[in-house]
């Protein structure tokens, strides 16, 4: 390449970036006047007994909620004001949840509305419902706001809900104490001991204790007794998987409030340590939607395999659909466009028709070719794969290889070959093992 074409390729490059940045600034604006007016048109709605409403003032900024008496006089009854500027440091699974508070002046909650927030629509649509907002009514800034006690929580949503919960509270008594000089007792702070008090993380180890045994020791049953118990514990009882929402909260910077979300937590450290030291564990062992694949694709008497050529190109999609959400995401700020996956569809039932139908087409094609979703469109996948190239321990094959192909011919994923020698694709091996155990030489190790 001379130097003319460097040029040309320099100057192409700044030309898309400049255009990038005047999108997403414009984007940025409309969004900020649109978010702007919904502020305003939604005030009555949480303080429905007021007569007027300042423009937006003070720091933290807040509108002030008059009432004019007989006289024609105004009089300072309450506030109202939005939890991500009293309480920015909270935030849902998603990132921060954007909520409207009225508040009157001896620091009772007038009414809460959830305005915009990051989560998956389905997963969070009943905390946008009055049967979930209108419980604040009762509360005040001397109220402790437990869920389960003060506050009915969303079921399997616990996440999102104690991040709404914790952002009203935070809020309502920051204003009550700030403005209105009303004494409020603050919570006590999240404290390290406390991890010792949720079970989940025992659980959540105890299932990549068992994994990394069943694994390194070969035990085929302990795979499948793993992956049932994944699909249960981590897919239908807990809702808590690594997901791309959760990937590009860590890219963004939008990481979850600790005290909600250290089963998250925990799951994604573990993750990430199993990865590096010995590959996709978390794809091949834990993630209860390829668990699902799997189960489907083992109870199919029908298995297609694509070429090989054919396959390799098709595995590439995933890594493309990565770099353009991660993309669209910083570019325009929108956590929506990573709504493709299908995980919150099967395990909350909740979603619209069109991702139903794309389950189902998931679904269907997992009779036909193994982990189609896992192999093709995962986003955690893409970035797990790119992460295991780096693992310390992955498997591999040593000396004394007799070439009977055994290893190929049983690779679900098709990442096996063997010439002069045995290779496996570390970044697409799932663990499953299957070569380990078809390999009578023993060649095969980690």
């Amino acid at each position: 390449m001379n130097k003319k074409q460097k040029n040309r390729i320099f100057v192409w490059i700044n030309v898309i970036i400049i255009c990038l940045l005047i999108i997403a600034k414009t984007y940025q604006e409309k969004t900020k006047k649109e978010d702007i007016s919904l502020e305003i048109r939604s005030l009555s709605l949480v303080y429905p007994e007021a007569d007027g409403f300042s423009e937006k003032k003070g720091s933290p900024p807040h509108y002030e909620v008059y009432a004019i008496n007989e006289k024609g006089e105004k009089k300072l009854v309450g506030l109202c004001f939005l939890s991500t500027d009293f309480a920015p440091d909270i935030r849902g699974y998603a990132g921060k949840i954007r909520i409207l508070i009225g508040m009157n002046n001896k620091g009772q909650v007038k009414g809460i509305k959830i305005l915009s927030h990051n989560e998956t629509p389905s997963y969070v649509q009943t905390l946008q419902e009055p049967v979930f907002t209108d419980q604040f009514k009762k509360l005040d800034h001397k109220s402790e706001f437990k869920l389960g006690r003060d506050l009915d929580g969303i079921t399997r949503a616990t996440i999102s809900s104690q991040a709404v919960v914790s952002a009203v509270e935070k809020s309502i008594k920051l204003a009550a104490n700030k403005f209105f000089n009303l004494e409020v007792k603050q919570k006590i702070s999240f404290e390290w001991k406390d991890i010792y008090k949720n079970y989940n993380i025992y659980i959540i180890t105890l299932f990549f204790v068992l994994a990394i045994y069943f694994y390194l020791n070969g035990i085929r049953y302990g795979r499948y007794f793993i992956l049932t118990g994944a699909i249960l514990y981590f897919g239908f009882l807990e809702l808590n998987y690594i997901s791309i929402i959760s990937l590009i909260n860590i890219f963004t910077g939008r990481i979850p409030d600790i005290v909600s979300s250290l089963s998250w937590y925990f799951l994604f450290v573990l993750t990430f340590i199993t990865t590096m030291l010995w590959g996709r564990i978390y794809c091949g062992w834990i993630c209860p939607f390829g668990a699902i694949q799997e189960l489907l694709g083992k109870i199919s008497p029908f298995h297609v395999k694509i070429l090989n050529d054919d396959e390799k190109k098709a595995r590439l999609i995933k890594y493309y659909l990565l770099i353009l959400i991660v993309g669209a995401v910083f570019v325009t700020g929108n956590i929506g466009f990573t709504n493709y996956e299908p995980f919150n569809t099967i395990f909350s039932l909740r979603g619209e028709i069109i991702f139903f139908a794309f389950l189902i087409f998931l679904l269907i094609t997992s009779f036909f070719i193994f982990r189609f979703w896992c192999r093709y469109l995962c986003g955690v996948g893409a970035f797990l794969s790119l992460l295991s190239n780096f693992s310390i321990f992955p498997l591999k094959a040593k000396k004394n290889c007799d070439l009977c192909r055994k290893c190929e011919a049983i690779c679900p994923l098709e990442i096996c070959s063997v010439d002069e020698d045995i290779f496996i694709e570390k970044g697409e091996c799932i663990q499953c093992n299957l070569c380990r155990e078809q390999c009578k030489e023993k060649v095969i190790k980690n």
